[in-house]
């Protein structure tokens, strides 16, 4: 997304959404399959269920919000934004999960 808001011509732009289109179905792949090696297979339905939930429901509220700064922003600027807040969210979601695994780590190694 921030690509191709930051796109000089339309070609770009459509390589940006291509490339960000296997990137998430890369992701959507290595999540599923994650959650359903992770899951208890009596939890699994809930589990995907609250994905589902959470995926779409953000999706919602994003696209919502895109559309009320559209009327007062750069469209341009939209789509760098919403790059952005996706790049800033997989980073704390991956420095909550690093610290997460470094201090069960160091529990296991006091037991």
């Amino acid at each position: 997304m921030a690509l191709a808001g930051i796109a000089a011509v339309l070609w770009q732009a459509a390589a940006a959404y291509a490339f960000g289109g296997l990137a998430n179905g890369m992701e959507v792949v290595a999540t599923r399959s994650y959650l359903n090696y992770r899951a208890p297979p009596e939890a699994a339905g809930r589990v995907f269920a609250v994905y589902s939930g959470v995926l779409f429901g953000a999706a919602s509220i994003g696209m919502a919000a895109a559309g009320g700064l559209l009327s007062s922003l750069n469209p341009r600027l939209v789509l760098f934004l919403a790059g952005g807040g996706g790049l800033l969210a997989a980073g704390a979601g991956s420095l909550a999960y690093a610290l997460r695994h470094r201090r069960r780590a160091r529990m296991l190694a006091r037991s």
